[in-house]
């Protein structure tokens, strides 16, 4: 990870958003351990797949 920062930063990245189910604290955990900061909400709407 500390590499993939790296380089988004050299390639003049202004931000980095990654994503995690509300339920993975072991990703959440791994993210703030590499400095990201919880700063949104997701909403979603799921559709069956017969269109239901």
């Amino acid at each position: 990870m500390a590499e993939a920062i790296e380089r988004c930063r050299a390639a003049g990245c202004c931000e980095i958003e990654v994503s995690t189910e509300r339920s993975n604290e072991t990703a959440q955990k791994f993210y703030r351990q590499h400095g990201f900061s919880h700063e949104a909400v997701l909403f979603e709407l799921e559709f069956e797949e017969d269109g239901g």
